[in-house]
């Protein structure tokens, strides 16, 4: 039997329930319509629990995020497309609940990532701070702690 060391991009997540996409984003699916026909750039898949997957999978579709180029609506039309994403997935009722706690968790662990390949030498990371794209993530992270009780009650309503 071959005892295979698997390197990840990022780092495993307890639990290890699945193998994550890691950035199952608008950017790296192609639709034809409303169908899904197509997903790609697997670079940052890794075991992980599944609602990390989600988590983040959701921040970017609904978008919860603050910069107008990425702002898709008001919140009210955010959550309607977070519950329509939770309900599709068929996410738990406990899965909802941990949310948005997971989403900023899982942005800060990507502004740690850019800050830590930066430290390490990475030219393109280094770029990216001093562009200022960590800063996004940080107010996307306020952003949903912020309306945390109404993106959880629009998520989990009947």
């Amino acid at each position: 039997m071959n005892n295979i060391n698997h390197q990840w991009m990022l780092p495993s997540r307890e639990p290890q329930e699945v193998i994550c996409h890691g950035d199952f984003t608008p950017y790296n699916v192609a639709l034809e319509g409303n169908e899904v026909v197509g997903v790609f750039d697997f670079d940052t898949a890794h075991p992980a629990p599944r609602v990390w997957d989600l988590a983040y999978s959701i921040y970017c579709w609904a978008p919860f995020k603050t910069d107008p180029i990425d702002t898709l609506g008001s919140l009210s039309e955010q959550i309607k497309r977070a519950k329509i994403f939770c309900d599709s997935y068929r996410a738990s009722v406990a899965m909802r609940e941990d949310l948005v706690e997971m989403m900023a968790t899982r942005l800060q662990s990507l502004v740690d990532y850019m800050c830590q390949q930066a430290s390490a030498g990475d030219k393109q990371f280094t770029n990216n701070l001093e562009d200022g794209h960590h800063l996004s993530y940080l107010k996307d992270i306020h952003y949903l702690q912020q309306n945390k009780v109404a993106i959880i009650t629009g998520i989990c309503e009947a």
